[in-house]
């Protein structure tokens, strides 16, 4: 019987096996499949109407955090916490931006279906990304199709919101007092909602069925390159780019822009490497049939 050592060195080899051989699927799709879905004009075109749905988007937050919090100032403060947790090195911001909308919105009953409409041109463009990449391996949404998925994803996203903001609260009360520990787990749920929302992303919105190995692998790598980029980023800006002497007054601008890009171009990526996973499962699932009935024919003869 192998003792714990020799367990643990074989553990540690399977790993860094499919670690090298999940990197180099990732650099092919990255490499090839990323282009030929036209996955950077796919992530301009997010990234442009997370421009144009930045305010929509905002205040819906503020509504819902709102309506569940009892207040708008504490709403402020959540989604301020949210957004800044996203996108690196703008926290001041949006927090300033969602304080005078806050002041200075309507009834959110009166502008709630224009308000959806508009965000929801966010993920109507990633659920078209997403689409495309999968390509003829699923059915052809129809139009009004499309849009309900794209409603779908953004009140998706807004129970996220919700969640983080509830499941933070709950989780400060119930380890008050406990240190490091405590601290430790408020850390960890931003992480865990982000695994989650990008493994239901990739599993859920394509027309086909996607397999939760695939959806989940896929998920993993987008969070951790989510995480990464957001580290990359905070660092170009503050130590080797000083976007302010170029750009003035519009920095703030051009940093969100090309933080969208990235975001974009890494939550297509992701779908390009759920697409390969799912397809690399499926090939050694009809190896697996074909050696079966090989063998059965075999036994039969």
């Amino acid at each position: 019987m192998p003792d714990i050592k020799t367990i643990i060195e074989r553990i540690w080899k399977e790993t860094l096996k499919r670690t090298r051989t999940l990197g180099r699927l990732l650099w092919r799709v990255g490499k090839s499949h990323f282009g030929e879905h036209n996955g950077p004009l796919a992530s301009a075109g997010i990234a442009f109407y997370l421009g144009i749905s930045l305010v929509p988007l905002l205040l819906l937050g503020v509504s819902v955090l709102g309506f569940f919090l009892g207040s708008d100032g504490a709403a402020q403060g959540e989604l301020a916490s949210f957004v800044s947790n996203i996108v690196p090195t703008a926290g001041d911001f949006f927090d300033e931006l969602i304080g005078s909308l806050v002041k200075s919105r309507l009834s959110i009953g009166l502008i709630l279906v224009t308000l959806l409409w508009l965000a929801s041109r966010l993920t109507n463009a990633i659920r078209r990304g997403i689409d495309y990449i999968w390509g003829g391996n699923g059915r052809k949404r129809r139009w009004w199709e499309g849009r309900l998925v794209a409603l779908a994803m953004l009140l998706g996203m807004l129970i996220f919101l919700l969640a983080g903001t509830v499941g933070t609260g709950i989780i400060a009360r119930l380890t008050a007092g406990m240190g490091g520990f405590s601290r430790f787990l408020l850390l960890l749920i931003p992480y865990v909602l982000t695994l989650l929302f990008f493994y239901i992303l990739y599993r859920v919105v394509p027309t086909v069925h996607v397999r939760p190995q695939a959806g989940l692998i896929a998920a993993i790598v987008t969070a951790v390159l989510f995480e990464a980029a957001k580290l990359l980023f905070t660092f170009y800006l503050g130590n080797l780019s000083q976007p302010g002497v170029y750009y003035g007054m519009l920095t703030i601008l051009v940093v969100l822009g090309l933080w969208a890009y990235y975001l974009a171009s890494i939550i297509l990526l992701g779908a390009e490497l759920a697409r390969e996973v799912d397809k690399s499962f499926e090939q050694r699932e009809q190896r697996r049939r074909v050696r079966g009935l090989t063998d059965s024919l075999r036994n039969d003869g």
